[in-house]
């Protein structure tokens, strides 16, 4: 029982403090991708406490599966009225949280994954009927009188730019926006997004998860920049953000906008890029997000298997 309320008290701790440490998204823009890992990890961590502390409830090394018996036997009678008004308030306490948070994740995955799709669908047909070819690029070409370019993620994922974004932008300018989208495409980054956007739909009112939603939208774009930084100047990339800046809530559903997150800090740090980590420094936090997820895990397995231990003889 003891493990159990530490690891509810570290879940519940963590997601309090969690968007204070990282409320400042330059602390993770220096390295995105590990700051994409960061946000996974806390968001992990979190859950897993809490699953860990449900898993200590109901299991012991020995008879897990009577406890767990008796424990829903104990649920049914208070539902029964069993166990006076106080039991029967905490078993549909208990009963109703399980489902409403099961209920939440179910819908808000099936709304994400279904509006993603949807604008996905719609994207191919207009290419399909409209678009042609962008000559020399992998990129298609729609006609519209806002300068957009994004990528439509899926099976068979399509580069899209619209005619005035063509008519808008350089050539250097318009290659590294395409090769923006390419490292969208490359680092399946609509998953991350997608992710983060299916738990704060089912959670609209977690402050940390509305924040690493925000955070991780950002940084993967942080990301297809250094992608497209790589083979082209970051000025033209920049040029080509400040250029396209109105279009940056017109990309359909599902898509990833060359504008997305927030364009302003993205133009700054493609002015001024940070110095990079040193490989040594990007090992030690990998490692230590590492020990961040399973230390919920091994705290529960620890007070699971300790007692047992301390039954061996000269131990106990």
């Amino acid at each position: 029982m003891t493990a159990a309320l530490i690891l509810i008290a570290y879940s519940l701790a963590l997601t309090t403090l969690a968007p204070r440490i990282l409320r400042d998204p330059a602390r993770l823009a220096r390295a995105p991708r590990l700051g994409v890992a960061v946000w996974y990890s806390v968001v992990a961590s979190a859950a897993l406490g809490l699953a860990a502390a449900a898993a200590l409830l109901v299991a012991t090394p020995e008879h897990s599966w009577e406890k767990l018996c008796h424990l829903v036997r104990l649920c049914v009678e208070a539902l029964q009225g069993a166990h006076d008004w106080f039991g029967m308030i905490a078993a549909l306490a208990a009963v109703a949280g399980a489902t409403v948070a099961a209920v939440r994740l179910t819908i808000a995955a099936y709304r994400t994954v279904a509006a993603s799709a949807r604008g996905r669908l719609r994207q191919a047909r207009l290419v399909g009927r409209a678009g042609r070819r962008l000559p020399g690029t992998d990129a298609t070409i729609v006609d519209d009188q806002v300068a957009a370019a994004y990528l439509v993620p899926g099976r068979h994922a399509t580069i899209v730019v619209t005619s005035a974004a063509v008519d808008a932008l350089s050539g250097p300018e318009l290659a590294a926006v395409i090769a923006h989208e390419r490292g969208h495409h490359s680092g399946r980054h609509h998953l991350l997004v997608d992710g983060m956007r299916v738990l704060t739909r089912a959670f609209p009112r977690s402050r940390m998860l509305a924040r690493a939603h925000g955070q991780v939208a950002l940084l993967v774009e942080i990301c297809a920049d250094d992608a497209a930084a790589v083979r082209h100047d970051r000025l033209d990339l920049a040029r080509a953000l400040v250029t396209m800046a109105e279009a940056a809530s017109a990309s359909p559903a599902g898509a990833l906008a060359a504008t997305g997150g927030d364009a302003a800090t993205r133009v700054r740090r493609l002015l001024t890029p940070p110095r990079p980590l040193r490989r040594g420094t990007a090992l030690v936090a990998a490692a230590l997000l590492g020990v961040l997820v399973v230390a919920p895990v091994v705290m529960a397995v620890v007070a699971t298997v300790w007692p047992a231990l301390m039954d061996c003889p000269g131990l106990g």
